[in-house]
């Protein structure tokens, strides 16, 4: 899966643990976007074909209703809620298993609003 990742879960070892998996994971410091704006990343994901793999589900949620809403498209947004409860919160192995799952199911992402922590 090609993934753009929010500046929240770029951190090396997730990075690390998604290519080792298959993915292709595009950190904001690789397209030059560290600490832009959310619009922006959503921007540069969907005109690079990558889905969206974010843990601000606040904002991505209304971004994503905005573009679609208004008949724009995208190649999907993934959440992932945290609790800050080391006991739920979902660590970067869970995350790649999960997003696995996702994409051994063979659902259409694109322009779809996906919560992971449903896929555990």
């Amino acid at each position: 899966m090609r993934l753009y990742l929010d500046d929240n879960l770029a951190g090396h070892v997730l990075v690390g643990l998604l290519r080792r998996s298959g993915h292709t994971p595009v950190r904001p410091a690789d397209a030059g976007l560290t600490s832009a704006s959310d619009p922006r990343h959503l921007l540069y994901a969907a005109k690079n074909d990558q889905t969206f793999l974010t843990g601000n589900h606040r904002d991505f949620g209304d971004l994503h209703d905005l573009v679609v809403g208004t008949g724009g498209a995208h190649a999907g947004v993934i959440l992932i809620y945290f609790d800050n409860d080391p006991t739920k919160d979902m660590k970067p192995a869970d995350i790649v298993r999960a997003l696995g799952k996702v994409d051994a199911s063979g659902i259409v992402i694109a322009d779809q609003l996906i919560v992971l922590n449903h896929w555990r």
